[in-house]
């Protein structure tokens, strides 16, 4: 409705007294209406409008910290991170120890451990208490992994700052369906909100049973997986002999990660 349209309803509806309508509700109808017609000739006169007022300023610039790593040079800060490796592959055991460090750093480190017996997680407690950060295990507490999606949830719909915050969920899969994609989509969106108020999200995950084409590992999941986050790292076991036994070893460096 244009302003003109507006103007001629309002003068038919005072005009006509086959409506039966008290005069005051006729002026608010017809107010209305030329109210409507306003915005929408507004709105066709600056077409950008609704887009520039979610334009980056200056003053949220300077809100933005500089890039940095929260531990080594592969861990970001503010990232949400995937480090996949295929089961007993070593990312809880590496993990615990960049808690340590990262909790060494300055940084208030929550892992959450949903992937340990009662006998492990006595020792990753141990671990925790004598280096500083929070563990974290829902079974042993009397919840449930999908109250700890809910509290996790809670989180992100504060107005907070968690840029000091780390947040270690092992394994990804105790926390949604992986092959579900609605529901992965649910627990990647609540992730991203937490990393756009600074936390720095580790995730860790499993490759599928079987390596791809090429001989590399493949991450477990949907496509969702891949593209929700900002960093995909496969942790890759190589196998070496030495002294006619085998062993296993994990190293850091461009050759055991992928980056994507």
């Amino acid at each position: 409705m244009n302003v003109y349209d507006a103007e001629r309803e309002y003068e038919e509806h005072i005009a006509a007294p086959s409506y039966n309508i008290p005069s005051a509700e006729i002026r608010k109808s017809g107010a209305q209406a030329i109210r409507h017609a306003i915005e929408s000739r507004n709105a066709a006169a600056n077409p950008f409008g609704g887009l520039y007022s979610m334009r980056v300023t200056s003053e949220m610039v300077k809100q933005i910290g500089d890039a940095r790593f929260a531990w080594l040079q592969l861990i970001p800060q503010g990232h949400a991170v995937v480090i996949c490796a295929k089961p007993n592959g070593g990312k809880t055991t590496i993990f615990t120890q960049a808690a340590a460090d990262m909790a060494k750093d300055g940084y208030a480190v929550i892992y959450i451990n949903a992937d340990a017996s009662a006998s492990d997680i006595k020792e990753y407690a141990h671990h925790a208490i004598d280096y500083g950060y929070t563990l974290i295990n829902p079974d042993i507490s009397g919840q449930s992994n999908e109250q700890v999606v809910a509290e996790l949830k809670f989180m992100a719909s504060l107005e907070h700052d968690y840029s000091n915050t780390v947040l270690i969920l092992d394994t990804l899969k105790k926390f949604t369906d992986m092959m579900a994609k609605s529901k992965g989509k649910v627990l990647y969106s609540i992730l991203r909100a937490l990393t756009s108020k600074g936390m720095t999200v580790i995730a860790l995950a499993h490759t599928n049973k079987y390596d791809g084409e090429d001989g590399l590992p493949m991450y477990e999941g949907t496509a969702d997986l891949r593209a929700d986050c900002d960093d995909l790292i496969y942790l890759i076991t190589t196998v070496r002999r030495l002294n006619n036994s085998s062993s296993k070893r994990d190293s850091f460096g461009q050759i055991p990660y992928l980056y994507n």
